[in-house]
């Protein structure tokens, strides 16, 4: 629950900042050029690409963080993977069909496998990237500490014992999304 709300508004953060970005592009503005000449532009990624990547990485920061581990990566290896692309342009092209009105060329076949790509990718990530770990846990800690959980005894306590670090973790994320980042690239 702490690090959610964190991983939540840097999401959002990213993804409005990610949105300006395609708003100016959109109007034939490519801010990182402009800016940025002699950044590397090799360098970043499709946008599904882009998502993955980063639902991965906070992923992972977000169960390292919960559970207090130090070890580099505790994610699945299909957690936000590649195969995840190939689910996601059948997804695409039907989407184009139904758009342009031209659901009589859509098979039963293509539609039964875009809908199973799309309950794949929802559970198979829920379950490698630990999404399901981290509420099971919260749930049986809840169901075994009541009172704190949903009464909130002691909230005033544990509050005073890591005030400064919550703090200290308030300044980062501040520090994070008052970088100017216009020159990074995605993997920055």
């Amino acid at each position: 629950m702490k690090y959610t709300l964190a991983t939540l508004a840097l999401t959002g953060a990213v993804s409005a900042h990610k949105q300006h970005h395609c708003i100016k592009q959109f109007f034939g503005i490519d801010p990182k050029h402009e800016s940025c000449p002699n950044m590397d532009h090799s360098k970043n990624m499709e946008d599904f690409e882009f998502g993955r990547t980063m639902h991965r990485t906070v992923s992972n920061a977000l169960l390292k963080g919960w559970y207090q581990d130090s070890r580099t990566t505790l994610v699945g290896e299909k957690c936000g993977g590649a195969w995840m692309d190939f689910a996601k342009d059948n997804m695409v092209d039907l989407a184009h069909k139904i758009h342009h009105g031209d659901i009589w060329n859509i098979s039963p076949d293509q539609l039964k496998t875009a809908q199973n790509d799309l309950v794949d990718m929802f559970f198979v990530n829920a379950d490698e990237c630990g999404t399901m770990r981290v509420i099971e846990d919260s749930y049986n800690w809840c169901m075994d500490n009541i009172h704190e959980c949903y009464q909130l005894k002691g909230l005033e306590n544990r509050v005073m014992e890591q005030g400064m670090n919550i703090i200290g973790q308030a300044w980062e994320l501040y520090n994070i999304f008052t970088t100017d980042d216009m020159c990074f690239t995605d993997e920055d």
